[in-house]
């Protein structure tokens, strides 16, 4: 597998275009809160070489951008869940960037603070109720 999110990933697929056969999967990592800018990096990597059945939408779960906590870098729900829609029929699916601490204690604002529920996980469950059908 490999991630993917800058010119030097871009140029590597560009110049050695027998690599994508070697990936099992390619992860986009241009995160944020644009629907069109995730989607997009998708996009750019298959026009790299990279096929759509190899690439994953990366999101980022995180304090929302509109709060003290937000940084611009993190992906809204309600985003993760377009994405997770277009993917559907467009690429493989939606790998979820988090950190190894538990997810609700990042996203929460202030982070590392608790969360009303700790047992709600937002980002995998509005993502595996868009691709699978499953609610929590």
């Amino acid at each position: 597998s490999n991630p993917v999110y800058d010119d030097q990933d871009m140029q590597k697929y560009q110049q050695y275009p027998n690599l994508a056969n070697l990936m099992t999967y390619c992860a986009t990592m241009n995160y944020g809160d644009s629907y069109k800018v995730i989607i997009g990096g998708v996009q750019t990597f298959n026009g790299c070489g990279i096929p759509m059945a190899k690439l994953y939408a990366g999101i980022q779960p995180g304090p929302p951008n509109d709060s003290s906590c937000g940084n611009g870098s993190f992906t809204s729900i309600d985003v993760s869940k377009r994405v997770a829609l277009w993917t559907k029929s467009n690429c493989s699916g939606v790998m979820i960037f988090s950190f190894s601490q538990d997810i609700v204690d990042f996203t929460a604002c202030p982070q590392h603070s608790g969360y009303p529920n700790p047992a709600d996980h937002g980002w995998q469950e509005a993502v595996q109720s868009v691709l699978f059908g499953v609610q929590a």
